[in-house]
């Protein structure tokens, strides 16, 4: 094939090829190409693979494309076609600057025309973004931003949490946003950051407090919402640190001091359903060494965890710790190797992960609403009943 055939007009997509995929060894998968340009080594598309997350799109030489056989354009025709009508979303900022760092942007971002380059520069105090380093090192010298514009609720000796009102401050609540854009494909974009609370979280790496990671929850308006949180990001940079299970440890001691049981907005990113899989495990498992006792309820680990019914249940199917039986109902059973194994897995934890404690959050909810969902467990009972307990 040519790559004269190949070439691409704007608008103009082309369907049924494979291409050697980076990401999965080069193995070839099938693709659609949106893009065409010229580059030092030949003629490069912007390849979007079917079978992959988003985040392996990326531009590749034409001698690593070919189009399907007919066997293979028969066997995937319909899913081809579905594959088709997603919409095209051609990432253009490959790299943000931040806090030293340089992190590989894994989706595409809508920000203005000017900052559409390989590049993008962050500030991580006041998060403004600026298109070239020049600028970036200039900001940097005059920013006088060191905190974010919203309220401490939370200090121990390594860990702070802002809380800041996305109406009073759209601007950078919009900004922090658009970095969790560029790494979640789920995230919707909270333009309309008015109606959410974003809760920021710093570290201390050496001698200095660094932006790692956040969440934003719904303000409970009119009606309270049974999401604990709406999104969460752990920058890159920062990942396989411990910073997840923490900024998800925060959403539901908040949600233990409104009295509310809930869950995560849904969907999660693959990356989000690990980190929450991980986190529900080891809380319920928690429980269950703190318990030692015959007879434990769903109802008794909800009080203990602020986790709902179903996410408990989902979690003990998952470890095979879920049985059914003849009467209808299920049963509880946990190994004696898995709660060693998992009690060894705690300990090696224990010595490396940080806890937060509730002694040192600085959080009131809204006393409008009078909410007393933790403690409204007869209308829960009943619930957990109807999924089989």
């Amino acid at each position: 094939m040519s790559e004269q055939q190949l070439k691409l007009k704007d608008g103009q997509q082309y369907i049924y090829y494979k291409c050697a995929c980076r990401a999965s060894d080069n193995e070839e998968l099938v693709c659609r190409l949106l893009k065409s340009r010229d580059s030092e080594n030949g003629l490069e598309y912007y390849v979007q693979f079917m079978d992959c997350n988003s985040r392996v799109d990326d531009w590749y030489l034409a001698s690593s494309i070919k189009p399907l056989s007919d066997e293979e354009r028969i066997s995937r025709d319909e899913q081809i076609r579905t594959f088709v009508d997603k919409p095209v979303e051609v990432r253009s900022i490959n790299r943000l600057h931040f806090g030293g760092f340089v992190m590989d942007v894994w989706y595409y971002v809508p920000l203005t025309e000017e900052l559409q380059h390989d590049d993008v520069y962050c500030c991580e105090f006041c998060l403004n973004f600026i298109n070239n380093k020049r600028g970036y090192d200039r900001h940097l010298q005059k920013c006088t931003v060191r905190e974010p514009p919203g309220t401490e609720i939370y200090r121990d000796d390594k860990i702070i949490f802002y809380e800041i009102d996305g109406q009073t401050q759209k601007r950078y609540c919009r900004n922090i946003s658009y970095v969790a854009r560029m790494f979640l494909q789920h995230k919707t974009l909270e333009i309309d950051v008015d109606i959410f609370n974003f809760y920021v979280m710093y570290a201390k790496l050496g001698d200095s407090y660094r932006l790692v990671g956040y969440f934003s929850k719904e303000k409970p308006l009119m009606m309270p919402s049974a999401n604990i949180l709406s999104c969460i990001l752990t920058l890159p940079c920062y990942q396989s640190q411990g910073f997840g299970s923490i900024l998800i440890d925060m959403s539901y001691m908040l949600a233990s001091r409104d009295n509310l049981i809930g869950s995560p907005e849904k969907p999660l990113s693959d990356l989000g359903y690990m980190a929450f899989s991980r986190y529900w495990k080891h809380r319920i498992f928690e429980y269950l060494t703190e318990h030692d006792t015959n007879s434990i309820s769903i109802a008794d680990i909800v009080k203990y965890t602020n986790f709902t019914a179903l996410d408990i249940q989902q979690t003990m199917r998952q470890e095979n710790c879920l049985f059914p039986r003849k009467s209808g109902d299920f049963v509880f059973y946990v190994k004696d190797e898995q709660m060693s194994k998992f009690i060894e897995s705690a300990e090696r934890q224990e010595k490396k992960a940080w806890r937060i404690q509730d002694k040192y959050l600085h959080y009131f909810p809204c006393s409008l609403l009078g909410r007393e969902y933790k403690g409204d467990l007869d209308r829960l009972v009943v619930w957990v009943k109807q999924l089989g307990y």
